[in-house]
């Protein structure tokens, strides 16, 4: 396994980055059972993965009792974050159902409460904003006010946040409260890359998510499928529709070869091109099973060189995403 030190942070922690949102199970993700869930827990941090993602959001708060009961006899020996600010209208997610993002005080102090009890602690390490709060219009530093009383008071260490634009980390700069930050970024999603560069320059520690493209980048797309306009894969990510899909097989088949050549899966390639990255500290893989956990493991045995990040670089300005 490999390490890194954050930023002002201090924390030592794996690059590789467990992500739990598969292991909510049923409820957002089919067929994840708990004996996968477990499973995939326990590979990874035996494996010396010390780092670990997870939100309220994720099974409707299955991803966080898991993990729970997970780390029992282990909690000292993991960096944890969850998140908060996002919520559903109903306790139960219902049909139709669209998340709020919430930053007022009295959800920051109701949803820490909540998590904690889930996952049987008395603090995280780092407590994450998922989403601006664009429901509301509460101003940050009401949600930051709070955040430092949950300090003072032992309930988190350090706060993050995530998804927030460019504007509004600039707007937060002057309270000196973000310590970690989260993009989804990847070879074919790179949107995100001022918001990750703005950070690193100020000592704020960044990780990625979405890093395998929704599946696109491990070779799972080969074909051209056209998904239902409702789909995932079609609302968020341009790269599974035309003519952006077809460019895409072209750095596949970059990526094919430079697997071949290291006889590894196209998933470690794109692990390792992410953290060849100088803006990017960490990266987050959800897994779903112990296959995957071991997977994505085996990834930090593996670099790229210069020019092999240079060819790869080269392929991927080729699709020309919007």
């Amino acid at each position: 396994m490999r390490y890194t030190k954050l930023g002002k942070t201090g924390l030592e922690v794996s690059e590789l980055v467990l992500g739990t949102w598969p292991l909510g199970g049923g409820k957002d993700w089919s067929g994840v059972s708990e004996k996968d869930a477990m499973a995939a827990i326990e590979c990874m941090l035996d494996a010396g993965v010390n780092f670990i993602d997870t939100a309220p959001t994720y099974g409707l708060g299955d991803a966080e009792r898991r993990l729970g009961e997970a780390l029992k006899g282990r909690r000292d020996k993991v960096i944890l974050q969850t998140k908060f600010g996002s919520h559903w209208p109903h306790k139960e997610k219902l049909p139709g159902d669209k998340p709020i993002h919430d930053g007022r005080k009295e959800i920051v102090y109701q949803m820490i409460d909540e998590s904690l009890e889930r996952l049987q602690m008395d603090y995280v390490d780092i407590f994450m904003m998922h989403w601006p709060d664009t429901s509301f219009g509460t101003p940050f530093s009401e949600t930051a006010e709070a955040l430092e009383n949950l300090k003072a008071q032992g309930k988190i260490r350090f706060v993050g946040v995530s998804n927030f634009e460019l504007n509004r980390l600039e707007e937060a700069e002057d309270l000196n409260i973000i310590d970690f930050v989260q993009y989804g970024y990847s070879m074919v999603d790179q949107k995100s890359k001022p918001q990750l560069e703005w950070c690193k320059e100020r000592g704020i520690t960044t990780e990625s998510y979405g890093t395998l493209g929704a599946g696109m980048l491990t070779g799972k797309f080969r074909e051209f499928v056209q998904f239902d306009e409702m789909a995932s894969r079609y609302r968020f990510y341009k790269f599974f529709r035309q003519p952006y899909f077809d460019r895409c097989q072209d750095l596949l088949k970059v990526m094919d070869e430079i697997a071949a050549q290291k006889n590894v899966p196209l998933s470690h390639i794109a692990i390792n091109w992410n953290l060849s990255k100088p803006y990017l500290d960490t990266v987050l893989c959800g897994v779903s099973n112990e296959k995957q956990a071991q997977e994505n493991v085996r990834a930090m045995d593996v670099t790229l060189s210069e020019e092999e990040v240079a060819r790869l670089d080269a392929a991927i300005a080729k699709i020309e995403l919007p």
